[in-house]
């Protein structure tokens, strides 16, 4: 997308404001650890917003998202507006990454870049 910077961690964790999209359709378990991860990163960084993907209709242009989670609805678009970077959704879900018999990740994080 022109505009828009590539992910850099620096950016997401030094931006003042930012929104944390937590996935509805987690486990309930897994769900309630990404939450208490984001409440952690809130507690340090009060202009941070908390939300569930279900709740967001799309991702915003101004500000950093954590996207949390390979459940998360928000995931594809994330992959498909990705610049500087490739995110092969149907491999990670299917959890062969390359290799036979591999197992899904649990718990991972996506990050989008800001528009500018």
């Amino acid at each position: 997308m022109q505009g828009e910077t590539p992910v850099s961690l620096s950016a997401l964790f030094g931006s003042d404001k930012g929104l944390i999209l937590l996935p509805s359709a987690a486990p309930e378990q897994l769900g309630q650890g990404y939450a208490r991860l984001a409440r952690a990163w809130q507690a340090g960084h009060p202009d941070w917003r908390i939300a569930r993907d279900d709740a967001i209709a799309s991702l915003p242009n101004d500000r950093p998202v954590w996207l949390l989670g390979w459940e998360n609805r928000h995931l594809d678009t994330f992959g498909k507006d990705a610049t500087g970077f490739s995110l092969d959704i149907p491999a990670r879900l299917a959890g062969d990454h390359g290799r036979r018999g591999a197992r899904p990740a649990r718990a991972q994080t996506a990050c989008s870049g800001v528009r500018i």
